[in-house]
């Protein structure tokens, strides 16, 4: 898509900043995937070269804690603070496009239907699962306060 939104960038009368929001979006989603993907394979290396240690009923189980402490040192700092900087960047390039996007609808004719309506389906589904993991994380978070209640009593 990626490709094709480059030679489209100039196809939308409406507001030119569509097309570009596009392209911007969907760089953000390669390098996100990039750096996420640097600790998987960092993850990935350690299991395969140091395999999970069996875990022993009788309680003695330093070395299960060790494993996980060095799997966990293992991965990067640094790419997990620039992997959330990126994520909160693409929020907020989300928002800025949805008021874009939302704010051309009557007038959509004047832009390229496939740049506009790949822009609108993507601001709808991103709405929809934003709501959604926000219920999630309110239901768990409810969930934890109400388990935190009944243990204090």
């Amino acid at each position: 898509m990626l490709p094709e939104l480059c030679t489209k960038r100039d196809d939308c009368q409406a507001d030119p900043r569509i097309p570009k929001w596009m392209i911007v979006v969907a760089v953000l989603m390669l390098i996100e995937r990039f750096i996420g993907s640097v600790n998987t394979v960092k993850d990935r290396r350690f299991i395969r070269e140091n395999p999970k240690p069996v875990f022993e009923e009788d309680g003695d189980n330093h070395v299960l804690i060790d494993w996980a402490q060095r799997r966990k040192h293992n991965k990067s700092s640094v790419f997990a603070v620039l992997g959330a900087f990126v994520r909160l960047v693409q929020f907020i390039t989300f928002i800025l496009g949805c008021v874009y996007v939302f704010g051309i609808y009557s007038i959509s004719d004047q832009c390229n239907p496939l740049v506009f309506w790949t822009s609108y389906i993507y601001c709808l589904l991103s709405i929809i699962f934003y709501i959604i993991g926000a219920c999630v994380l309110g239901c768990v978070c409810c969930c934890v306060a109400l388990m935190n209640d009944s243990f204090a009593q």
